[in-house]
């Protein structure tokens, strides 16, 4: 089940998880009435903010493990010895209010405003959540199945951070760090 083992994970294995982790996000959404940005994407590295979107992102590699409370540790050992850690990024990018010019005047967005548009970010931020949390397990729904049964179970490491708005755009995050072989 590891990299230096006999049987190797399918590298295609590292896709399936992204777009599961994809339609995972967009189903959790639906399951709650709640409407997603129309553009959704799935990319390598960081995508840009420049409009309401969804994007599961594919971060990185790494070896180590997940403990049984959730938490990824970090082991320095050889490849052949520890699992590979797979992370990923899960974002929703929502427009936010602004300062406006009226009469030469910039004018901050209205307290209201500010509330509503939080109510939103934090609504998101609870459903990546649970999005990541519904993948724990290894994502058994996942097809083909991917074989942990040499792990003994997988389990994932996730934090959700509400980013700093920027040019009209603000982003909630899930980091998703997950065992793939």
């Amino acid at each position: 089940m590891y990299p230096c083992a006999d049987n190797v994970v399918d590298p295609q294995a590292l896709v399936r998880i992204g777009h599961a982790l994809l339609a995972r996000v967009q189903s959790v959404y639906a399951d709650y009435g709640i409407a997603l940005p129309s553009r959704q994407i799935w990319i390598a590295g960081e995508g840009a903010y420049d409009c309401e979107q969804l994007i599961v992102s594919f971060t990185g590699l790494r070896e180590g493990i997940i403990n049984a409370d959730g938490r990824s540790v970090t082991v320095p050992s050889s490849p052949c010895d520890v699992p590979v850690i797979a992370t990923f990024q899960i974002v929703v990018v929502r427009c936010v209010p602004v300062p406006e010019m009226r009469s030469n005047v910039l004018v901050p967005p209205s307290p209201e405003a500010l509330s509503d548009a939080t109510d939103v970010l934090a609504v998101d931020a609870y459903l990546l959540m649970k999005s990541g949390c519904k993948f724990d397990m290894f994502g058994a729904d996942i097809e083909p199945p991917l074989d942990v049964s040499a792990l003994g179970g997988m389990g994932v490491d996730l934090r959700v951070e509400v980013q700093e708005a920027s040019g009209g755009m603000q982003a909630v995050t899930l980091y998703l760090d997950t065992v793939i072989g």
